[in-house]
């Protein structure tokens, strides 16, 4: 004996918030809901739903919010073209700078964390200037010697002290 699958029905939210408050289960009927699922939406609140703001926006709000946003959007390229063109007349790379501060390797490796989520991580180092290689040095050395340079870690070499020690 062969058993076809029942599939269950999805209801819009939106449709179960108008019945619980009201009480009224007729609203849900006459859409096509049954008698039976109406009546468990009365029984418990419906639950909260996550929804995308301006999913309730009307077709001159879009146009007016697309609208503002490409001009956004142009005033930020423009400034990034500016930067880029800066550091590349500048001159200034970070493969011929020495950062012997940790909190700057930090703000780099924070920034550079950051705009991974929305760049690839080859397009956000070569906007850097900065080498794959020195990148991941920096991150695995942020656990073992806080980035702060030092003539040798404490960690690799055991008779070496550590910055504690050497200021007491």
């Amino acid at each position: 004996m062969t058993r076809t699958a029942r599939s269950q029905r999805t209801y819009d939210h939106r449709l179960k918030q108008l019945v619980y408050p009201t009480g009224d289960i007729q609203i849900a009927i006459d859409q096509g809901v049954p008698r039976s699922t109406a009546n468990r939406w009365l029984t418990s609140p419906p639950v909260e739903v996550v929804s995308v703001d301006g999913l309730d926006f009307t077709i001159d709000e879009l146009r007016s919010e697309l609208f503002a946003l490409r001009k956004l959007n142009r005033e930020l390229f423009a400034l990034l073209r500016l930067f880029v063109v800066l550091v590349k007349v500048s001159g200034f790379s970070l493969a011929r700078c020495r950062l012997p501060e940790g909190w700057k390797k930090r703000a780099i490796l924070k920034a550079a964390k950051t705009s991974s989520r929305a760049l690839p991580m080859t397009v956000v180092l070569r906007v850097l200037r900065l080498s794959a290689r020195r990148y991941h040095t920096w991150q695995r050395s942020d656990v073992a010697c806080k980035l702060d340079d030092m003539l040798s870690c404490p960690r690799t070499s055991p008779h070496q002290l550590t910055l504690g020690e050497c200021a007491s």
